[in-house]
């Protein structure tokens, strides 16, 4: 079953400037380690439920329904599952272990 914590929200689109918020749409995500314990489970949630939900730089917050018919679906998919096997930050979190915030270190 989903953790209260293990959100996300999901975003497509420009990020040039604050001009570009019409271009952007997300989803909101639910991700939690799978039963059977080879990886992780993911969902796309109602976005009202997101601690973002309100936040109007994210761009347009899409429903279930219309994420399900979203072309970039597959896209969001892609950038949660991404984000699990490479960032160790979040990898640790959602596996119930000490955060690991080597990753968030500035290498200059």
């Amino acid at each position: 079953m989903p953790l209260e914590n293990d959100d996300a929200a999901e975003l497509i689109g420009g990020w040039r400037d604050d001009s570009a918020v019409e271009e952007r749409s997300w989803v909101y995500m639910r991700v939690w380690p799978s039963e059977s314990g080879s990886g992780f489970a993911i969902r796309v949630e109602k976005p009202e439920a997101s601690r973002q939900a309100n936040w109007k730089n994210l761009g347009r917050k899409l429903t279930c329904d219309e994420a399900r018919q979203s072309p970039p679906l597959n896209d969001f998919f892609a950038v949660a599952d991404y984000a699990i096997h490479n960032d160790p930050t979040v990898l640790s979190y959602l596996s119930g272990e000490e955060i690991d915030i080597t990753s968030l270190v500035c290498r200059h």
